[in-house]
């Protein structure tokens, strides 16, 4: 984990790798969500907490 408690820098290092591995569209977002997800982990336990933060840093729409 390069980001634990960061979910900020989580979702941009996410970002960077998925735009040269994915090349744009929901792979992202995925990648994203769930590297979000995990940093949020180590200070929060409660799932429902830890969906809602994690889907506020994806895009709308």
């Amino acid at each position: 984990m390069l980001a634990p408690g960061k979910p900020a820098i989580a979702s941009y290092l996410a970002y960077q790798d998925a735009m040269v591995d994915h090349a744009g569209g929901e792979g992202v977002y995925a990648e994203m969500y769930n590297a979000v997800l995990e940093s949020l982990a180590f200070e929060e336990s409660d799932r429902e907490t830890l969906i809602e933060k994690a889907v506020a840093f994806l895009p709308a729409g």
